[in-house]
């Protein structure tokens, strides 16, 4: 039988720090900011192509620049989070 000490708020052997709760928070916001990009994506793609139906240069142009500009921040979100960067740029 293994008993483990309770947890502390001063760093003890059983912290706060590591619990499951920031941890499930981290995932939550992470599928929120995956469906957030999956819906911006989707819109982009509509966009374009009822721009094209309607002939409506601006409208696609619009639509494109939504996807690419999605497509870039995912791809230099995941580059920073790989190389250990924080969100603002500066190091963790």
């Amino acid at each position: 039988m293994h008993l483990t000490p309770p947890a502390t708020r001063d760093g003890g052997a059983g912290t706060f720090q590591g619990s499951q709760n920031g941890a499930g928070r981290n995932n939550l916001k992470q599928v929120l900011l995956w469906l957030l990009a999956a819906a911006a994506v989707a819109l982009g793609i509509a966009a374009f192509i009822y721009g094209g139906f309607d002939d409506s240069p601006g409208l696609q142009g619009l639509g494109a620049l939504l996807v690419l500009g999605t497509l870039i921040w995912l791809a230099r979100r995941r580059r920073r989070s790989r190389a250990g960067v924080g969100p603002g740029g500066d190091e963790p």
